[in-house]
């Protein structure tokens, strides 16, 4: 039979060619900006982010992503505050404790003894409840008992930390050394200068020799000492203590950070990150290590290490939010000029809607000002920082929230702007990317503006609605002011091309690509390529939509013959029932 004159057999065969082409002209023609959807990566619950340069690959990547699968969290998608709260006073007893002599384990830090006093212990500790009483705008009041007694485990350091971070093994620590330093007389500990009793403390701190496994960063970020101990939090310890109280909250965090002569060595930063977790606060790392999550600029990603880990930075204005330190103004309308404090000196932010209030409250940018003084004297550079939101991204509790790098519930629209593949310097992992630069805020003197024109731009997902506008009309300085536009007021009423720019360029390959933004759908978008005598080598008819759009032009002219080095010129026209734009450039073939 000829299966050429089989009309179900051509149906099927014209019905999938066309699929093929709609399904490559849309991700073709499509592409969008820091947003394209993928499966989130289940990522690790309550753990202190890996210094800046710490490889994670292989098994280390994988355990460290899949830790919330031993490890569930009780935290609901709302931030849950009654449970260990972030307001009022609270009452945390540290113990010190120490391992079985180790003293020829070339994959541990020291040797499991203890090296740091009391007394020093007791400095960093104290340290850690300044930050959170300064964070907290004076909400959060937090003392802290240091045990007189170094406790010693029946085990050795390599036990706890081997594989680096099991969530299992580092709680049973916890476990251990409560049951060693408990005052029980009934177990025959009775005295009170050698024993501890519980029942006054809200939560536990192990403080254990040696160094946290996150800042082994030894031969190029591999790390060389595999079996430290991962610092990391616990709300489900469930500890029945005497009189009937509970003991749920403990955090496991190291005497020192010093290791592998990086820039970290203070514990500080890591001990305020997992209190963070305590008090219902989410990672803002990417867990998955694909990316830089939120950067430097949150407690809860990589702000961590500010100075060494000796001064961690502000919690971002969204943290601040879930904790109950700071409720943000929204701007509704139009304002030519508000002002913001430093977010150190005042719980102040804006919020404006990404897509319009009436389609998606939880949607939205966060604007805040950040200033190098105070909690934040470590921050580079400084000036208006603006976050963008979708409170739908991820889950809290799986604490994976920033692990999908092109849609992030935390994303730094950094003022930097994006590469041609429409990503930030945040949204991946690359050996020396910078956890934080004086780059990414607005401010006068540098970059001013955040709106649909803007690289970054205001899009919200849906990529289609960008009616939120940032202008900073200040210098760097303690009291910004800035303009917000929420309305679309500015937005041109007639078709525009914007944006439009070669990359690479010159351009040597079939690489290279045209991006370019319309303000409006048009029914029409037309390419063409000029050599420098205006006669035209390539023409093309595209699709085009409202939004970005790319098309990358593989060097060919119009009869699938490779153009000559030289320079070239390209014209963008678009049609449609809001008129007809066009926009030219130069191009720099050089093979």
């Amino acid at each position: 039979m000829n299966n050429l004159n089989n009309p179900y057999l051509n149906f099927i065969l014209v019905s999938t060619v066309f699929i093929f082409y709609l399904f490559n002209g849309l991700c073709f023609h499509q592409q969008t900006v820091k947003k394209i959807a993928r499966p989130f990566a289940l990522s690790s619950l309550k753990k202190s982010p890996p210094y800046p340069g710490k490889i994670l690959s292989g098994a280390s990547a994988k355990s460290h992503a899949a830790a919330s699968s031993a490890m569930r969290s009780v935290l609901n998608e709302k931030v849950s505050r009654a449970a260990l709260g972030s307001k009022g006073a609270l009452k945390l007893i540290a113990v010190r404790c120490e391992f079985a002599l180790e003293n020829t384990n070339p994959l541990i830090t020291g040797n499991g003894k203890m090296s740091l006093s009391r007394e020093a212990i007791t400095a960093n500790l104290n340290k850690f409840a300044d930050y959170y009483k300064k964070v907290s705008y004076a909400n959060l009041d937090i003392s802290i008992d240091v045990s007189a007694q170094v406790y010693e485990s029946s085990k050795k350091m390599s036990f706890y930390g081997a594989g680096g971070d099991n969530p299992a093994l580092i709680k049973s620590l916890a476990e251990e050394i409560f049951s060693l330093s408990e005052l029980n007389p009934a177990a025959g500990r009775s005295d009170t200068s050698k024993y501890i009793d519980y029942s006054p403390y809200d939560a536990l701190v192990i403080v254990h020799a040696g160094v946290g496994e996150e800042s082994d960063v030894a031969g190029g970020g591999a790390g060389n000492t595999p079996d430290d101990i991962w610092s990391m939090a616990f709300d489900d310890l469930n500890i029945k203590l005497a009189g009937g109280k509970t003991l749920n909250f403990a955090m496991v965090v190291p005497e020192s950070e010093a290791q592998d002569n990086n820039d970290a060595n203070s514990p500080v930063g890591v001990m305020c990150h997992e209190f963070g977790h305590l008090l219902g606060l989410p990672d803002l790392y990417d867990a998955d290590n694909s990316s830089l999550g939120a950067g430097a600029w949150d407690l809860m990603g990589y702000g961590t290490w500010r100075n060494g880990g000796n001064d961690p930075c502000m919690p971002s204005s969204w943290s601040l939010i879930q904790l109950g330190y700071l409720a943000p103004s929204e701007v509704l309308s139009n304002s030519p000029s508000l002002a913001l404090a430093a977010l150190s000196d005042t719980p102040a932010a804006l919020k404006i809607y990404a897509a319009g209030k009436e389609k998606n409250k939880n949607e939205y940018f966060l604007v805040e000002n950040r200033q190098k003084k105070g909690v934040d004297s470590y921050i580079e550079g400084g000036g208006i920082l603006i976050w963008h939101i979708d409170d739908n991204a991820g889950s809290i509790e799986n604490n994976n929230i920033n692990s999908d790098e092109t849609h992030k519930r935390v994303d730094l629209e950094s003022a930097e702007g994006l590469d041609a593949k429409g990503r930030d310097r945040l949204d991946f992992n690359a050996a020396g990317t910078r956890t934080m630069s004086d780059k990414d805020p607005f401010y006068a003197g540098y970059k001013t503006i955040f709106d649909a024109w803007s690289n970054p731009p205001s899009l919200s997902y849906n990529l289609i609605d960008a009616p939120a506008a940032v202008e900073a009309l200040s210098p760097r300085q303690d009291v910004m002011n800035v303009k917000i536009t929420v309305d679309n007021k500015d937005t041109p009423s007639s078709l525009q091309i914007s944006k439009a720019y070669f990359y690479p360029n010159p351009v040597s390959d079939k690489s290279g690509k045209l991006f370019y933004f319309i303000n409006f759908n048009p029914d029409e978008v037309k390419i063409k390529i000029f050599d420098r005598n205006r006669r035209t080598i390539a023409s093309r008819d595209i699709f085009g939509r409202k939004g970005p759009n790319e098309y990358r032009w593989d060097l060919s002219d119009d009869n699938f013959t490779e153009v000559a080095n030289g320079t070239y010129f390209y014209k963008i026209t678009a049609r449609g029932t809001a008129g007809e734009a066009e926009k030219t450039g130069k191009i720099a073939v050089l093979k």
